[in-house]
């Protein structure tokens, strides 16, 4: 009986640890896109602080290439360029003067660095779920009731194992 017991906690944690490494797959490839992003704003408020400090380009205009699909690109000249169109996301774009570009584009850089350190955050851990569950599935150590008394007495007649902590620890997380 204590031996099914024991299986089959065991197998409730190798499916959590295959749920927590694939959360992790995904908050790393989110993170990915947030610093993509954030490099996309820092390359449009360094093309908009040339455009305020070079006369050359007040006065004769823009020349640019525009991709216009598949790679397939078209050299332009922008005559005035006055005010741009910035993406503020959900295909909604606003057009602002430059000085005012440069405010939404250093607010949305914020944004976006905050962004990119909670999901560090998050990263951080769910790897160190990962590590802590990869240690109980390899661990049959037993552990001392003082060390946790966060548990149940009734979780406590038997010492707990490391899995009955990490049970413990899932359902509290869930509660919040």
């Amino acid at each position: 009986m204590e031996q099914e017991l024991e299986t089959t906690r065991m197998r409730i944690f190798s499916n959590m640890l295959m749920t927590q490494k694939e959360d992790l797959k995904i908050a790393y490839e989110r993170r990915e896109k947030m610093k993509q992003e954030l490099l996309d704003y820092n390359e449009l408020a360094n093309t908009v602080n040339i455009m305020l400090e070079n006369k050359d380009v007040q006065e004769n205009g823009l020349q640019t290439s525009v991709n216009l699909g598949c790679d397939f690109y078209v050299d332009s000249v922008v005559k005035k360029p006055e005010k741009i169109v910035v993406s503020l996301g959900l295909d909604l774009f606003v057009e602002y003067t430059l000085p005012d570009a440069l405010k939404v584009v250093a607010a949305k850089q914020a944004v976006l660095e905050h962004q990119i350190d909670y999901m560090t955050q998050q990263i951080a851990q769910i790897e160190g779920f990962i590590a802590l569950s990869t240690t109980a599935l390899g661990s049959n150590a037993q552990l001392h009731p003082s060390e946790f008394e966060h548990l149940s007495a009734s979780s406590l007649k038997n010492k707990p194992t490391i899995f009955d902590c990490l049970q413990n620890q899932l359902l509290n997380q869930l509660k919040q």
